[in-house]
């Protein structure tokens, strides 16, 4: 996929109330620098159950599931 495009985002459905959906934002800097990334759970969305998030809060015992899913580096197919 990287030969096509540089950036994706991946999405999945999650049934259930807006404050179960939890995500992960990672940030890959150029150069090989270590990546960062915030881990977090909605609290609401807008529209309700299809929107942007409208609030979240950190979620700390989600950030290990979430990182194996996405890799921790450029390349990583874990």
């Amino acid at each position: 996929m990287r030969n096509v495009v540089n950036e994706i985002i991946v999405q999945e459905w999650i049934e259930g109330a807006d404050s179960d959906v939890y995500f992960c934002l990672k940030y890959r800097p150029p150069g090989g620098s270590q990546s960062i990334s915030f881990t977090g759970r909605k609290i609401c969305q807008w529209p309700i159950q299809v929107g942007g998030t409208a609030s979240c809060m950190p979620a700390p015992e989600a950030a290990a599931e979430l990182t194996a899913l996405i890799g921790n580096e450029p390349g990583a197919t874990s």
